[in-house]
Order: structure tokens, then sequence, then C-alpha cells
């Protein structure tokens, strides 16, 4: 099968988050989108869930606070900077979800399970 066995201390040690520029014109520049943990997916998903009827700003500028990073994948927002990002342009932050959703395997089939759950 290949590879070394890994120990606790090895696998938490691992910074594994996938880090990718995503290009924001109307912003003059680019961002970094970095894949989400296991618990901000969670807590992700339990609003999307609450809120499955329609796509709401807060879902999508959840989604962006979690995944929008600097390069080295470090988080440039908090839950506390969702009202305002919740503000932003409609389309770009939807562009943005988008990409953080397609970088997190979330597909169409992901947010029917979601409702199904």
């Amino acid at each position: 099968m290949g590879g070394a066995v890994l120990n606790r201390a090895d696998i938490l040690a691992v910074k594994d988050a996938r880090v990718k520029r995503f290009p924001v014109a109307e912003w003059n520049g680019d961002i970094f989108l970095r894949s989400l943990t296991a618990a901000e997916r969670e807590k992700w998903e339990s609003v999307f869930e609450a809120r499955r009827e329609k796509t709401t700003a807060s879902v999508m500028a959840l989604l962006a606070a979690y995944a929008i990073c600097d390069e080295n994948g470090n988080s440039l927002f908090t839950e506390e900077d969702v009202s305002a990002l919740a503000k932003k342009d409609g389309a770009v932050m939807l562009r943005i979800a988008e990409a953080a959703m397609a970088m997190n395997a979330v597909t169409e089939k992901d947010i029917a399970d979601i409702a199904k759950n």
C-alpha cells in the first residue's frame, strides 16, 4: 500500500488545507480561498440546511468568512465578520461561494444529501 504509518502527532501536525488564488476583478485584485476544516464545514452545512428554502446572504457570507484566507491558509475573517461580508456585492459573493463550494466538494448531490439528513 506504500507510505509511512502515521501516528497521532504526525496526523495533527499535517497542514492539509488546500489554498488557491481566486481573481475578484470588482475588488481590483485576487484573494485566496482555502478548504474548510471539518468543523467549519459542519457548521456551514447546518446553517445551509436551516435556510435551504432560499440561499441567503448570510449563508454565502459565512462560507466566504471560512474560505477567504491569506496565501498560507490563515483565515482573514471570523464569524463576527459575516454581517459585513453579507453587505458586499451579491454577484461577487455568489462567485466566491461557488468557488469555495467546488473546492470543498459541495455539489448539488451534497446539498441534496444535506437536505435529506
